[in-house]
């Protein structure tokens, strides 16, 4: 049997992994545009980060149907294998499309603990422990970006962008031992065959459920705007505040603010319920936003940087609680 905080301490392990496979590439994003000659105000360098979220939104229609058919063990070993092999590829990439790519599969390698980490919480809880469990793996995911451009910025003084993509491929042979170590947690008897029409069923199945549209819609367009500021973060605090030489520690004080936030909702998940806390969530959210949304406009678009700071730690840390 095993015990909620083995539990959690692998799950949060899989969360660093993710954070780390977008967080340390960050700072740098100078050296990149020098070695690939994007010029130094050249947003493409951004795509780095984009191409790596399009790779986990592609695994997310991959790896979950094929985990109910094969367990979590062998996809997320799979997954790993990717990660690990691309985070090489990108290192070793001579062209801005060869890191482009080899950034899409890496996403593709990590979708596969993103997708799996709350499937495995559900094999094993339910209900508010199992909203318990998911919030503390969040808050860990969110504590990586705290220090992963910190360690990325250190990596680059030794060696170089290349060492700064090669130094994820150790987390994923780790990853891959430990899952072994772990152990499968779907029951051969809970899985399901691929059936292209019983997966079918399942998408209208679920197509059908009003809670879990809206759920998904929330995420979606909460997360998707988060996203947009993880891929803008470094050329809008570099280049629009110059504070570039800062860029780790701020982007970690967003993290640590962000993180704090979650264990705080954790706590009232125990009390009121996960529901209940993700509506009052959301309702702040809107709030939050359209103020923010007021101010920027005000200042023509670039607001203080206390108050820009200010705006994005709330709404990041709204947005995962």
């Amino acid at each position: 049997m095993r015990s909620e905080r083995r539990v959690v301490t692998y799950l949060a392990f899989l969360s660093v992994i993710l954070a780390f496979g977008v967080d340390t590439a960050l700072p740098a994003f100078d050296e990149l545009r020098d070695e690939f000659d994007l010029g130094r105000g050249s947003g493409e360098v951004s795509l780095v980060v984009t191409y790596y979220l399009l790779g986990m939104a592609a695994g997310q229609m991959v790896w979950g149907t094929v985990s109910d058919r094969w367990g979590r063990r062998v996809p997320i070993l799979v997954g790993l294998t990717l990660y690990g092999t691309a985070a090489v590829g990108a290192g070793l990439a001579q062209s801005m499309p060869t890191l482009l790519a080899a950034r899409f599969v890496w996403g593709l390698g990590a979708a596969s603990p993103s997708v799996l980490r709350p499937a495995i919480a559900r094999d094993l809880y339910s209900g508010n422990q199992m909203a318990r469990v998911i919030s503390f793996m969040m808050a860990v995911f969110l504590i990586g970006p705290a220090v992963a451009p910190s360690i990325g910025d250190g990596i680059l003084r030794l060696g170089g962008w290349r060492l700064v993509f090669y130094a994820s491929a150790p987390l994923a042979v780790i990853g891959m031992a430990w899952t072994v170590r772990f152990g499968e947690t779907l029951p051969a008897e809970r899985r399901r065959p691929l059936d292209l029409r019983a997966t079918g069923r399942g998408i209208r199945a679920v197509v059908r459920t009003r809670a879990t549209i809206g759920y998904t819609m929330l995420s979606m367009f909460t997360f998707g705007a988060f996203f947009i500021y993880l891929g803008s973060s470094q050329p809008i605090i570099d280049e629009i505040y110059g504070y570039g030489e800062w860029f780790a520690l701020i982007f970690g004080a967003v993290s640590i603010f962000i993180a704090a936030a979650v264990l705080t909702g954790e706590r009232l998940i125990r009390r009121v319920g996960a529901a209940q806390v993700c509506l009052v969530a959301m309702i702040t959210l809107v709030g939050w936003a359209a103020a923010f949304t007021v101010v920027t406009a005000v200042t023509g678009g670039v607001p203080r940087f206390g108050v820009w700071f200010g705006g994005v730690t709330v709404y990041g840390a709204l947005t995962t609680v």
